[in-house]
């Protein structure tokens, strides 16, 4: 049983050269959680698709019989997404298409969600073959600051098998800000939980991301490690891996 002893709201910055969810600009980038916080579009007087979002593995499914005459005209897209002027940020992705299907194209960008939607990273036009793809790409926010920026992965204009539908996967979607080395960094709001010695730690999973635990040795004890939940993704397990990381531990503080 974890035993509650006070709670304190404190900022800690994360720096990795691994993909940390903690950091990701974009929610539910894994699919995870099905189609929450995604929009779908299809301009269905030219275009024909269906989307199915987390439905079999999480990922992000579009299944195209007509791509219609624009990249535009099919999309997923996520918005409120804050972007700040002059920082630099890191995106990553993974993508293929089923092994029945032509090649098909995707086009992915940054951008205002509206507007004239002024694009903050330029389209990207990305070849999507039947073998695992993986894109990566840093670009610094030139643009005034934006707190309602999306990102939309543009299907259409594509063109499908005979008698077949063509279908495009994207997973795993990062969004983070870096610094000059390109390694992640992005501060987040978490709350102290004190967990003394002879209590387990709670499970790390996707719902308590960013959430420390401060183990001591005992209740008045100087001696402590403090732990925090975080996430990576593993590419040999196809899946996220969550786990405690120690960022502080109370003999390596000492003079």
């Amino acid at each position: 049983m974890i035993r509650f002893f006070g709670q304190l709201v404190s900022t800690v910055a994360l720096i990795s050269g691994s993909s940390l969810f903690a950091g990701n600009l974009v929610s539910n980038g894994d699919f995870s959680q099905g189609s929450n916080h995604w929009q779908t579009y299809v301009f269905e007087s030219e275009a024909s698709a269906t989307f199915s979002i987390g439905a079999f593995y999480d990922d992000g499914r579009v299944t195209i019989s007509d791509g219609g005459s624009e990249a535009w005209h099919i999309q997923l897209t996520q918005s409120g997404i804050s972007l700040e002027k002059g920082k630099s940020y890191r995106l990553r992705f993974d993508y293929t298409t089923s092994s029945h299907s032509s090649d098909g194209d995707i086009d992915v960008a940054i951008e205002e969600a509206g507007n004239d939607y002024t694009q903050y990273f330029p389209a990207v036009n990305l070849q999507a073959n039947p073998g695992p793809g993986r894109f990566d790409r840093t670009f610094t926010m030139s643009h005034e600051s934006d707190d309602d920026a999306r990102i939309a992965f543009n299907f259409g204009n594509n063109e499908t098998p005979l008698n077949r539908s063509a279908v495009i996967w994207v997973d795993n979607v990062t969004l983070e800000e870096v610094n000059q080395d390109h390694k992640a960094v992005k501060s987040i709001t978490y709350k102290h939980y004190f967990d003394y010695a002879g209590d387990p730690k709670p499970e790390c999973e996707s719902a308590n991301i960013g959430q420390t635990v401060v183990e001591r040795q005992g209740h008045y004890s100087t001696t402590f490690k403090m732990y925090v939940c975080l996430s990576y993704y593993d590419p040999s397990l196809s899946q996220p891996i969550y786990g405690w990381v120690v960022v502080a531990d109370s003999t390596s503080l000492r003079p």
